[in-house]
């Protein structure tokens, strides 16, 4: 994925690890800043698997050398991510009248 972005401004992302489970032990995109680099480029989802950052991989690291690699981009203008793609999130806000009224929904293929 390219993300075309002003100099010297953020990626405007937030990661975490990918845990344990991971097939691939790397960091998963947990945020993007709305209107930010990612956010416009349009082709990255939360729970996105980021497995290089031009051209470095990023698979195996520690968070903070992640981090390190991801601020390191700032001064470009371009920045090429390698990822494993995950289906969208999508967030839902119930209200509801009182806690003591049950939700009455279920989500199916969820996690």
């Amino acid at each position: 994925v390219i993300v075309p972005k002003c100099k010297n401004e953020p990626l405007g992302v937030v990661i975490v690890e990918s845990g344990w489970g991971s097939m691939v032990p790397t960091v998963v995109l947990a945020n993007m800043l709305p209107n930010g680099p990612t956010a416009r480029c349009g082709q990255l989802n939360i729970g996105d698997q980021i497995i290089s950052i031009n051209g470095i991989s990023l698979v195996g690291l520690p968070l903070t050398v992640c981090q390190t690699y991801i601020k390191a981009s700032r001064p470009e203008s371009v920045v090429k991510l390698t990822i494993v793609p995950c289906p969208p999130v999508v967030e839902v806000i119930i209200k509801r009248p009182d806690v003591k009224y049950q939700l009455g929904f279920s989500v199916q293929n969820g996690v």
